[in-house]
Parts: structure tokens; sequence; C-alpha cells
């Protein structure tokens, strides 16, 4: 109602400029230019203090991840703070770090999160959470199945 932005997220797609963490950090990870096509880097999460709601992450969260299924992404960079990073490794998202912290929009850290990992262990650990993100995307494959 007030017009005010609550939250928003970038994913970034390889282009010829490359991905801006390959530009900032000296990851430890390379990943074939093959299969850049198949990644995003997420970029610009913002939540604004007053709605610093976890749902309202978990919202932004699940739009990435259909997102991310319907474009045939399999894996995510991203740069973290610790605080960040200490909350979505405490819902168990399995981050994987390839790089050193450095000083880039804050002290941060490059992660990658491979999508289908993500679900995996999500489904051990935190089944409310994995069913909430595919929500849409498991009711759609039942509207459409053929029975």
């Amino acid at each position: 109602k007030s017009g005010e932005l609550a939250a928003s997220v970038r994913l970034i797609h390889q282009s010829t400029f490359g991905f801006p963490i390959e530009k900032h950090f000296h990851l430890s990870l390379d990943i074939p230019e093959e299969k850049k096509q198949h990644v995003v880097e997420i970029s610009r999460l913002i939540v604004a203090k007053r709605y610093r709601k976890r749902f309202l992450l978990l919202a932004l969260i699940k739009g990435m991840y259909m997102y991310c299924r319907h474009n045939n992404i399999t894996h995510v960079y991203c740069v973290l703070d610790d605080q960040l990073h200490g909350l979505l490794t405490g819902i168990g998202f399995p981050l994987q770090q390839i790089g050193q912290r450095t000083l880039y929009q804050g002290l941060t850290t490059p992660y990658l999160l491979e999508i289908a990992e993500m679900i995996e262990r999500l489904e051990k650990t935190n089944q409310v959470l994995v069913r909430y993100i595919t929500r849409e995307e498991r009711s759609l494959k039942r509207k459409f199945e053929v029975h």
C-alpha cells in the first residue's frame, strides 16, 4: 500500500562480460565456459530493514528456485556476508565456499550452490522448507499428469 520496495533480487546470466564474482574474487573453482549457460549469479539480494522477516527472504528464494528450474539453471554463484551465510546454512543450504573472504560490498565470501544438491539436502533436513520452495512445481506436475 505504501509503494515502498520491500525486497528485490537480480539474477545475472553469463555474458561476454562474465560474472561479477569472477572479476572481484580469485575463485578456487573453474566452471567450463560451455556449462556457464546453466549458471546465474545472485546479485543485489535486498530485504528492506523494515521488512526483514524470514518469510520474505524465503519468498525470494522460492522465486529464484522457480526461475532456475524453468530456465535450466543448475548452479548459482553468490557472494554473502557472514550473517546471511549463517542464516542460509542454518536452514540447510549446502553452500560451497569457492574463494577467500574479501572486502567487496562489505566483508564477503564467494559461494556456489548446486540446485539439485540443495533440494536433496533439504528433503533430508527441512521437509517443510523444501515443500514450500517446490510447491508450485509439484502442483504443476500433478495438474498435467496423465492417469
